[in-house]
């Protein structure tokens, strides 16, 4: 009997989601109250670039729309995961029904499971060069004695309460960054993955038929390529 692949994309995406606290079945008041925290974090990115903008030109204009962007993408796959978490439990347990397969057979399994893993390695290569980007980014106001946020950003008044709130935000941002958009990428790749590796298997199970594969057993491949599609 096989087992899911030490060490799978989608396994590390679930657990990266777990240190933000979105175990699959468990939900709470404080877990609501801690994303409406992290949601409120990023519309204040998005806020205060969008009064910068009006007070900015040339360079440091575009800089400030890119960290805008930015709140903004991380924003989507954030809220993109909670509205599909339900979708991403049951994707999990396909998943690991999958691996569980006593027809996968071991010169198959070994191929698929190299893909995976080739495929683990590149978004592990994409991670930390990303985190290597935002740690640079987390370390430009220290770095540079002109810059006093990460982000470009105008504050009103030069009011130190606010001052200190955006720093305060945008050193909250830079953390969510690459934890929330590496495994929301990461579940979407694991999703393309398991895609190439169905139509792997129902091509081995159909080159089979002739040699007396039960039918329901094509049948039940064909299903779950139809779930997956849904």
């Amino acid at each position: 009997m096989h087992h899911i692949p030490r060490g799978d994309i989608l396994h590390i995406s679930i657990n990266t989601y777990k240190m933000l606290g979105e175990y699959m079945k468990y939900n709470s008041f404080k877990l609501n109250l801690y994303r409406c925290c992290n949601c409120s974090i990023f519309l204040v990115n998005i806020a205060f670039t969008l009064i910068s903008l009006g007070h900015l030109e040339g360079g440091r204009y575009m800089k400030t729309l890119e960290g805008g962007t930015t709140a903004l993408h991380v924003l989507l796959k954030y809220l993109g995961f909670l509205y599909y978490k339900r979708d991403i439990e049951a994707l999990y347990d396909a998943y690991a029904k999958f691996w569980l397969c006593e027809s996968l057979n071991r010169k198959l399994y070994t191929k698929i499971n190299a893909n995976h893993r080739i495929a683990r390695n590149i978004q592990i290569f994409i991670v930390v060069a990303t985190t290597c980007i935002m740690t640079v980014y987390c370390l430009r106001p220290i770095l540079s004695s002109k810059a006093k946020f990460i982000f470009e950003w105008w504050i009103p008044g030069g009011s130190v309460v606010l001052e200190t709130l955006a720093l305060f935000s945008q050193y909250y941002f830079t953390m969510l960054v690459v934890p929330v958009v590496f495994a929301y990428d990461s579940i979407y790749l694991s999703y393309s993955m398991h895609m190439i590796s169905q139509l792997k298997l129902l091509n081995f199970r159909l080159e089979r038929m002739a040699m007396g594969v039960d039918n329901l057993e094509i049948y039940r491949c064909i299903r779950h390529h139809q779930f997956l599609l849904a």
